[in-house]
């Protein structure tokens, strides 16, 4: 079984400290979804796509800041129709 939140820390060149700080959680909270303790849980999938997002390594997806024009679109609160 791979370790997705070492494999994505390590390719972000953070520390573990550092990783949980940018996704708002304990280090060992960290340590526990890279499995440095004996209770194992992988990382949540919306929180791993949100640190590869954050730190520029999603494969497919970037962040940019939106214009001061700029519309949304799609549903939701806000958004025109």
């Amino acid at each position: 079984m791979t370790n997705k939140a070492k494999e994505a820390r390590e390719a972000a060149g953070l520390s573990t400290r550092e990783s949980a700080e940018l996704v708002g959680v304990a280090t060992v909270t960290w340590q526990v979804w890279e499995g440095q303790t004996k209770r194992k849980t992988e990382i949540p999938f919306p929180t791993l796509e949100y640190f590869k997002l954050v730190t520029g390594t999603h494969p497919t997806h970037v962040l940019s800041e939106r214009g001061p024009n700029a519309k949304l679109t799609g549903r939701g609160p806000g958004v025109e129709q």
